[in-house]
Formats: C-alpha cells, sequence, structure tokens
C-alpha cells in the first residue's frame, strides 16, 4: 500500500499497516473513465483472518497476492475478483497463505496495492453500486464493528472458524454450536428409558413419534 508521512510517499506492506496509518486512495468515480482523484483515508482497523489448516489459495493479480474472491480492479478497468482478473494462465503462480489481511478505513475507498492495481476494502457494497462505478461504503452498514472485541485498539484476529463474512468482507463473529448429546441409540432403546419418556405428560409429540418408531424397529431386528 502506498502510505503518506508528512507528504511524502511511501510503500507499506499489508502486514505491516497499523491503525491511524494514512493511505493513499482512489476518490469515489462516477463512471470508470473518470480520472482518479487520490485523497488520503486513514486506517480504523485492521483485521487478520486464520485461514484453513491445508491454506488458502492465493492468485496473483500484477506482483499482488489476493484470495480469488477478493474484489480488485486493474487501472480504470472494471472491477472484477481478482480469481477472475489473474486468469487461468496464472495457476503456476498461486499461493498458500495461512493468514490473510483486510482493513477498514475511516471512509472507505479503494487502496493501491502497487502497480495500479485497486483493491476494495472492508465494507464495500458493489450491489448498490451502478455497472461501471466504484463500489459504495455505508458507515451505518459497518457501525457495528465499533462494538467487536480489540477493534478500538486498531487490530482483530479471528480464528478459523470463529468469523462468518458477507459478500461485502464484512466479518461477525460466528455463533457456538451445542456439541452434540452423547447419548447413543442404545440408550434410547433401553426399556425402562423409553417406557419414562413415553408416559411423561411433558414429552414433546415429535420425540414421542420417533422413540415409538426406533422401538418398533429394534423390536422387528430382534
Amino acid at each position: 500500500m502506498f502510505t503518506t508521512t508528512k507528504g511524502s510517499p511511501e510503500y507499506k506492506r499489508m502486514d505491516k499497516l497499523v491503525k491511524g496509518d494514512k493511505l493513499w486512495t482512489r476518490r469515489y468515480r462516477s463512471n470508470r473513465w473518470e480520472p482518479s482523484q487520490g485523497h488520503v483515508s486513514i486506517v480504523e482497523c485492521v483485521m487478520t483472518f486464520a485461514c484453513p489448516p491445508e491454506g488458502q489459495l492465493m492468485v496473483k493479480v500484477e506482483g499482488n497476492l489476493l484470495t480469488p474472491d477478493h474484489h480488485v480492479a486493474r487501472g480504470r478497468g472494471e472491477w472484477s475478483t481478482a480469481g477472475a482478473l489473474a486468469g487461468p494462465e496464472t495457476e503456476s503462480a498461486t499461493k498458500l497463505a495461512h493468514t490473510v489481511y483486510n482493513i477498514k478505513l475511516q471512509s472507505g475507498g479503494q487502496i493501491e496495492l502497487g502497480n495500479r492495481v485497486y483493491a476494495a476494502t472492508l465494507g464495500a457494497c458493489f450491489d448498490t453500486a451502478d455497472p461501471g462505478q466504484d463500489p459504495i461504503y455505508s458507515e451505518e452498514a459497518s457501525r457495528y464493528l465499533q462494538d467487536l472485541s480489540g477493534y478500538s485498539s486498531g487490530h482483530i484476529h479471528w480464528a478459523w472458524g470463529t468469523a462468518l463474512v458477507d459478500r461485502h468482507g464484512m466479518p461477525r463473529p460466528k455463533r457456538q454450536t451445542e456439541p452434540p448429546s452423547e447419548i447413543g441409540t442404545s440408550t434410547l432403546l433401553d426399556k425402562e428409558i423409553l417406557e419414562t419418556i413415553l408416559v411423561t405428560q411433558h414429552a414433546d409429540q415429535r420425540w414421542i413419534d420417533i422413540l415409538s418408531m426406533l422401538r418398533r424397529v429394534n423390536s422387528t431386528w430382534n
């Protein structure tokens, strides 16, 4: 990313960005033929996402490694996924990553990765933008991020399997499901347990039907 320090452009790796860094971003354009007008956006939070144990496939676009479904644009070109922009001829340039990054800017915007490749940041909405336009960023839609643990410090790390990411790249904590019951079929087929469940006045009718069926099947097999 191109940062600005006291007015002097400086290139900085994504994994070195911190809260408060000022980045050159592309100003919103009503159509892709308008000249790109740069402005400065401030990094509000850096988010890191742990990849599956086997790694996350990355593709290379003009020397920049991205996840295949990340939205990018080359110069004044139209927006597309990195996988589509990279094309099949770059398959030999793919790489596995174990951590991927995204950032939340104070006012949103497209960051220039290098070689005139622009990447959308957290909260980019393409479904509300007309064809050929840059994505729209809604502060209201991203306000909930401020309540996440670690957001105020400027860095949130999501362990593998803990985040649900929507089509705009916005993460939400994944609800933990209850572990499966350890009660096995042999327990459910125990005659005394079945009788107790089936005769109770508080038994759910659906369970009564299921348990009755299990008892009939078990009786048939034996």
